[in-house]
């Protein structure tokens, strides 16, 4: 998962990384709660930029979110309960009004106001059919070429 404020993304691989050297806080988190998890399901609430990530630890349940919006994109690890457990950037109330902050609750972000997500605005702009917008959406996977998927 990369937080870059321009290129923000998620990639599920199947190979391990390499140990990053020295490292990160944020990383020490990760391999403390979720060693030896398995992943037990992958949802995107709303269709947004938001993908949540549900790993099984023994009997807890840990969920590992990702907001890729831009220069404010974080990963954030709660408990089931959606206590924030550690996250990536770490603010508090003097700084957003989402304040993001260890053993603290986790503030879900609203719905977006436009259900079309930034892709399919785009690839309406550039010419799409805005009909098919719907069977596009009930797809796993779509490509525009020149747009992206």
């Amino acid at each position: 998962m990369s937080t870059h404020p321009v290129y923000c993304r998620a990639h599920l691989s199947s190979r391990k990384p390499g140990n990053p050297v020295p490292i990160p806080p944020f990383c020490a988190v990760l391999r403390g709660r979720l060693e030896g998890a398995f992943l037990a399901s992958v949802t995107q609430p709303h269709g947004d930029r938001v993908l949540c990530l549900e790993f099984q630890a023994g009997e807890h349940s840990l969920v590992l979110i990702a907001e890729l919006l831009g220069k404010h994109a974080n990963v954030i690890l709660t408990d089931a309960g959606g206590m924030i457990l550690g996250a990536m950037k770490v603010f508090g109330p003097q700084k957003s009004t989402r304040p993001i902050q260890v053993g603290r609750p986790y503030p879900a972000l609203p719905p977006p106001t436009d259900a079309r997500s930034p892709f399919f605005k785009r690839w309406i702009a550039a010419g799409g059919d805005e009909g098919a917008v719907q069977h596009i959406r009930d797809d796993v996977a779509f490509v525009a070429p020149g747009l992206g998927a």
